[in-house]
């Protein structure tokens, strides 16, 4: 994982990757406690429509990104 100068993105894998705790996302979506904002991840995770990773090395922190071939066959059905 690097982070692009041009953009200041965590990138790898051809992906952009965010990271935020379960608290930081519920400051995104207000409308939901964070045992639901955790539920709704691993389901998505493994729906294989949310990616995540966790760098080596001491590094707890974990990246998300979206597989969008993965959610639009999802939203095709």
């Amino acid at each position: 994982m690097y982070i692009s100068k041009r953009d200041n993105r965590h990138c790898y894998d051809g992906r952009v990757w965010v990271y935020n705790t379960y608290s930081e996302w519920v400051e995104q979506i207000p409308w939901m406690s964070v045992p639901t904002v955790k539920k709704h991840f691993i389901e998505l995770e493994r729906q294989g429509i949310v990616l995540s990773r966790q760098p080596h090395g001491g590094d707890r922190t974990k990246y998300y990104t979206i597989d969008y071939q993965m959610l639009d066959s999802e939203i095709e059905r």
